[in-house]
């Protein structure tokens, strides 16, 4: 059966927190627990100190200079959403693979 890689963790942990993990990938993700260790294995202590880091680093480049504060905010949002959903269409395909594979 398909588990979500440490690698997969790493990844969504910097889009979304730990906590919604689970949730989003019912089934195939380990408890909230068990990630936050598998993420400290690789040094992840703080997964939601990290993912401000990534937002502040956006914020960083060019484009976001001239846009407001609603603006940067809402860019933001779409961003991580955006990034989170091309990692969940790659691992939905891997589980589509592997569920062929082994069938």
């Amino acid at each position: 059966m398909f588990q979500l890689s440490d690698k997969d963790l790493i990844v969504l942990s910097l889009y979304i927190p730990v906590s919604q993990i689970p949730h989003q990938f019912e089934g195939i993700s380990p408890a909230r627990r068990t990630i936050y260790r598998r993420l400290h294995k690789y040094g992840v202590t703080k997964p939601e100190e990290r993912r401000t880091r990534f937002i502040k680093q956006e914020l960083l480049k060019p484009h976001f200079a001239e846009l407001s504060d609603d603006e940067c905010k809402s860019t933001l949002k779409r961003i991580m959403s955006d990034l989170f959903e091309e990692e969940a269409t790659a691992i939905k395909e891997r589980i589509k693979r592997s569920q062929e594979f082994y069938k």
